[in-house]
């Protein structure tokens, strides 16, 4: 990767070594490209997750701005079991809530809030109060929050979670209509362009 040289083809880029977690992780050199459905698997995958979240990460950019900053979060939309829930707010409002926060919707397949709430699997919570989830509902919960904002990168940190067929089936759409969606710490029936391995202290491509 050149400084300051943007790949406009490619939705995340990485190069050189991300400290986290108390641990080191040689990136090596790899892209993203937009319209890809990417699996991070391995022992040391929670590493490379934790450049996606504040603080931000230089090494690890998503169109060309650092991971984790102001403008990468922008286009982002994170699922994970670690989902603290506002107090006093249903399921349902926090999936609108996140509609809101998704900014304008762009031409192309879209998502409401109830068919995201049947595809995370927590339909039937929709007017209980998110606080009252267990961590499996609100790691559905937040796959919901996710899927209904239309950004350009979806990254789902599912750590000993399952993923539904009905899931898996937008995850995949979305990659095909353009959008990136990085899956980490699983591959149950993922069918993946690309695999990462996160493991023995650095990440490596594998076929």
């Amino acid at each position: 990767m050149v400084a300051g040289h943007v790949n406009r083809e490619a939705c995340v880029e990485a190069s050189g070594v991300l400290e986290s977690c108390g641990k080191q992780l040689d990136l090596g050199a790899f892209s993203i490209p937009r319209g890809s459905l990417a699996a991070v698997e391995g022992e040391e995958a929670p590493v490379l997750f934790s450049a996606f979240v504040p603080p931000a990460k230089s090494c690890v950019r998503v169109f060309g701005a650092a991971a984790g900053g102001v403008e990468a979060r922008a286009v982002t939309a994170i699922a994970t079991r670690d989902l603290q829930p506002v107090p006093g707010l249903t399921v349902l409002e926090h999936v609108l809530l996140a509609v809101r926060l998704g900014g304008p919707r762009r031409a192309g397949r879209e998502l409401d809030f109830s068919a995201a709430l049947a595809a995370a699997g927590v339909a039937g919570h929709r007017e209980a109060f998110a606080s009252t989830l267990s961590a499996q509902g609100r790691f559905g919960l937040s796959l919901a929050m996710m899927m209904a904002r239309p950004v350009p990168l979806w990254i789902v940190a599912a750590w000993n979670e399952e993923i539904g067929p009905l899931a898996l089936e937008v995850l995949e759409r979305h990659a095909a209509d353009g959008n990136t969606v990085i899956v980490a710490g699983w591959s149950g029936r993922l069918r993946p362009a690309i695999r990462l391995l996160a493991s023995g202290g650095r990440v490596q491509a594998v076929t």
